[in-house]
């Protein structure tokens, strides 16, 4: 997938780009066969080199195996197919790969514990981790921990250093994390949750005006 990838970028600026060209041709609430998919790449230049790539390439799309592809397979394939080698990388994948926030990536890396957020762990143990986030190249998990690790001597990380960075690179992402939180917990009325997370201009009651 990573190859295609690349093909891709060669014949568009960015991956949105293509989406954007393919979109006019292959709807997102429209599935396809592999011939069609083939009619809209080949119009675009995505020429194969034989027909077994092309047949790879379906099969790996085709996550549910019914023989059809649909917009959004195929954008998640191509966006987790990039290699991971920044906090930016990180992100993109996470949410390529389904998951709704951050945090939520995070606290799969903990088992959803948030006392072991703070656990510090050397790189094997990071490395196990991230492996089960959807980050899998040995490579990717060196480039995720050189990118956090703070302390170079004992070469420790924690969880939440990588949730600090990745804050820094998607703060409006975990913020938005906690007002779904909110959300929920106050049944959709954020009128009763604490004053600061009402959001500018959610001034309400003897809390709106001056005194």
């Amino acid at each position: 997938m990573a190859e295609f990838r690349v093909k891709l970028l060669d014949r568009f600026n960015n991956v949105k780009e293509a989406f954007d060209a393919f979109a006019r041709d292959m709807p997102e609430s429209r599935s396809l066969t592999k011939k069609e998919m083939d009619r809209i790449l080949t119009k675009y230049g995505l020429e194969w080199a034989n027909r077994e790539e092309r047949d790879l390439i379906f099969d790996q799309l085709d996550f549910k195996g019914d023989g059809h592809v649909t917009m959004h397979e195929f954008h998640v394939s191509i966006e987790a197919s990039a290699a991971v080698r920044k906090i930016e990388d990180l992100r993109r994948r996470w949410l390529a790969c389904g998951y709704g926030s951050m945090s939520q990536a995070l606290m799969t890396m903990v088992d959803h514990s948030v006392v072991a957020l703070t656990h510090r762990m050397q790189f094997p143990e990071f490395a196990e981790r991230l492996s089960r986030v959807n980050v899998m190249e040995p490579s990717e998990h060196l480039s995720v921990f050189n990118a956090i690790c703070i302390d170079k001597e004992k070469g420790r990380v924690s969880v939440a250093e990588l949730a600090c960075a990745v804050a820094v690179v998607s703060p409006n992402l975990l913020l938005e994390d906690v007002r779904d939180r909110l959300v929920k917990k106050y049944t959709g009325d954020l009128d009763k949750a604490p004053a600061g997370f009402h959001g500018p201009g959610h001034g309400h009651g003897r809390h709106s005006g001056r005194r």
